[in-house]
């Protein structure tokens, strides 16, 4: 009994000096910024030192899982963060910018210099919560690697830059960018007048809740750019007023655009805009659905081959609203067959024609939608064929007034 005593005392001892050479996880910390160098974690009137009267200062501080407290104040600075998990904090972190009204003087201002970006954000898991990003000028707000995922960009106004948000994403963790204001990103320089613009490759992102407004190019922009994707990505529950268009993609892999609501009131820019919704060239796998498209430049809804690359398949367009577009409704010109299902959409009061086939379309289907008070027709199928009415594409059961051919679709009841 008293050697087996001993040998555990002298295991346990072996065990203890095993776990003392283990250094123990280092906890998360908080680091507080303020421009004139005194604050406290939670309390930017404090007396005391901050750890840095910069951002940039803070995150070269900060180790992997701290959060950084920025105070209200104008930053002049860009900043670059390369230490994965890092949590940045603005004065109006959890504030939705959406709707936020507070003066600017209760702001975190982040103003960089002439051509650097407001925030690059180069590691994962990095949130970025409740910044005034302005004055980027041949640059973007904010950027996101394309070599890192998990990002989530939120509670931000992104104004008057070049263009607001430069999107990228590796995919392996979901990137999301929600309650965010983008306005007027507009000044001079390569990719100007974009919300959103992505064109490094951008896979697994979440983009929901935003507002977008007054952009020239447009509210989000997704680019062709092989070798890099742009694959699994929503674009949900935002709104749009006065962008040039809305969503334009240009190899987009398995997108839903969803619930999002549109509105240009300014007619006199309409003859530089475009469709409110564009799907172009190497695009596969596209569902719009349950959207409300009001006032289009050109039309509600357009898929072509055209862009960087050539060739679309497998387009979805499901019960959407389409209402006073300065062209058509659904406007379809991709050659590739059967590459458009619209079904269940409502059209009225478009300039020209509520839902619209291009010449050299074929086998695509068209059924249950609603177009009525259009233009010149409610439904107007240029392609000839053997399927409905002597066209290349199958109608079925859809309402409207006016058609071309004849027995396109069937009077109201």
């Amino acid at each position: 009994m008293k050697h087996r005593l001993i040998r555990l005392l002298v295991a346990s001892a072996a065990a203890a000096l095993v776990l003392a050479s283990v250094p123990a996880a280092q906890a998360a910390t908080t680091l507080v910024v303020d421009g004139d160098g005194l604050a406290a974690v939670g309390d930017c009137n404090a007396v005391t030192p901050a750890d840095s009267a910069t951002i940039q200062g803070a995150v070269t501080l900060a180790a992997l899982g701290d959060t950084i407290e920025v105070c209200p104040g104008p930053y002049a600075e860009s900043v670059t963060v390369s230490t994965p998990n890092l949590t940045i904090l603005g004065a109006q972190s959890g504030v939705d910018a959406r709707t936020r009204a507070v003066p600017s003087s209760q702001e975190s201002r982040v103003n960089p210099p002439a051509t650097l970006a407001g925030f690059r954000l180069e590691a994962n898991r990095i949130v970025l919560d409740g910044f005034t990003v302005r004055n980027a000028t041949d640059n973007a707000g904010i950027y996101t690697s394309p070599l890192s995922d998990g990002y989530q960009v939120q509670n931000n106004i992104v104004t008057e830059n070049t263009f607001g948000l430069y999107l990228h994403s590796a995919g392996d963790q979901k990137s999301i960018v929600r309650f965010n204001r983008f306005a007027d990103n507009n000044e001079l320089g390569a990719a100007a007048g974009n919300g959103i613009y992505s064109d490094q490759g951008a896979k697994g992102i979440l983009v929901r809740a935003n507002t977008f407004s007054d952009h020239t190019n447009g509210a989000i922009l997704f680019a062709y750019s092989p070798p890099a994707e742009n694959a699994d990505v929503i674009i949900q529950a935002n709104r749009s007023t006065n962008d040039a268009n809305f969503v334009n993609l240009f190899g987009a892999f398995n997108f839903s655009i969803l619930g999002n609501k549109t509105l240009d009131n300014v007619n006199a820019d309409d003859v530089a805009q475009g469709s409110a919704i564009r799907v172009g060239g190497q695009s596969d796998g596209v569902l719009i659905e349950d959207n409300v498209l009001r006032n289009a430049a050109f039309a509600g809804v357009a898929v072509r081959d055209d862009g960087f690359g050539t060739g679309v398949a497998n387009v979805d367009i499901i019960a959407n609203s389409v209402v006073n577009a300065e062209s058509s409704g659904i406007d379809v010109s991709s050659a590739v067959p059967a590459v458009v299902q619209a079904r269940g959409n409502t059209l009225r009061d478009n300039d020209v024609d509520g839902i619209s086939f291009a010449v050299g379309t074929s086998d695509n289907s068209i059924r249950r939608n609603t177009s009525v008070d259009n233009g010149d027709f409610d439904c107007h199928d240029k392609s000839t064929g053997t399927h409905t009415a002597g066209t290349a594409n199958f109608w079925r059961r859809n309402v409207g007034v006016t058609d071309s051919p004849d027995g396109l679709c069937r009077p109201p009841a």
